[in-house]
């Protein structure tokens, strides 16, 4: 419950800081982004992100480089390496892992169909050998802007991106993500932030077992406060809970978010 609920704090918390600035009605989107094709997806994007934790019990740091590419007859390959470095004894070690399917675009949601994956202590000395079916499945927003593609979708993707629902002025209104993860026990979800000019924010979420919600949220929703701080951060305070901050941009119709600056976007290469 406690992670849970911090994750829904530092939802809130990314949300808010799209502003970039000290007020929550500034930087009102002006214009729409163009959604992601077949053809502007085409290519190689590539993420990396540094984290700490343990690895057979042995705590560290890692560096995690995930390249997702898109082919233009609607198949992807995603290949993540990643290097562990102990705090204290031990080696270096690095691990790799591919997954493979199709992907297809609608608006601006991408769906990732997953049909097999392969993970080695050692590069791949090539590309059929290995393999195993692991069928999964996920749609979620996608945005391109400036070489860099957000799609929390994608392996290992910690970000959020949520699209503007009606009017809004900077971060003041209603804004939503709704996502589909086959692997969950129910899969279809929506989280619905709604953000004020008194700097209050409320979040409602709602899980499904179809792409049908009912009119009231799974859990009476959380609500706090909100303050914007230079260095695109914002933090948050839950009602009764502890303040989180975290980083955030907003181009367009878009507000993304995520733990560090890098917001998890993934650059064209």
């Amino acid at each position: 419950m406690k992670s849970q609920f911090l994750s829904e704090v530092a939802l809130f918390v990314a949300l808010i800081t799209l502003a970039g600035c000290t007020s929550a009605t500034n930087n009102t989107p002006t214009s729409t982004v163009p959604n992601p094709t077949t053809a502007t997806l085409a290519g190689s994007w590539a993420m990396t992100k540094s984290y700490t934790g343990s690895s057979g019990g042995n705590p560290g740091s890692f560096v995690e480089t995930t390249t997702l590419t898109y082919a233009a007859d609607g198949t992807y390959l995603s290949s993540v390496v990643t290097v562990f470095t102990p705090t204290a004894t031990g080696a270096v070690t690095t691990t790799y892992g591919q997954s493979k399917g199709t992907f297809s675009i609608v608006d601006d949601q991408l769906t990732l169909t997953k049909t097999q994956e392969r993970f080695s202590s050692a590069p791949f000395a090539d590309t059929t050998t290995g393999w195993g079916n692991q069928p999964s499945k996920v749609t979620t927003a996608a945005a391109i802007r400036d070489g860099k593609l957000y799609y929390p979708g994608g392996p290992n993707n910690t970000a959020s991106l949520f699209t503007a629902q009606g009017t809004t002025a900077g971060v003041v209104g209603t804004w939503g993500q709704t996502q589909f993860r086959s692997t969950d026990t129910k899969p279809y979800s929506k989280t619905v932030f709604i953000l004020k000019a008194d700097l209050t924010a409320t979040q409602e979420s709602y899980s499904s077992n179809t792409a049908t919600f009912l009119n009231a949220p799974d859990n009476p929703a959380s609500t706090g406060t909100y303050a914007l701080s230079g260095a695109n951060q914002i933090t948050f305070t839950p009602l009764g809970g502890s303040m989180s901050t975290d980083y955030y941009s907003s181009f367009g119709q878009y507000l993304v978010f995520g733990s560090d600056a890098t917001l998890s976007a993934y650059t064209k290469q």
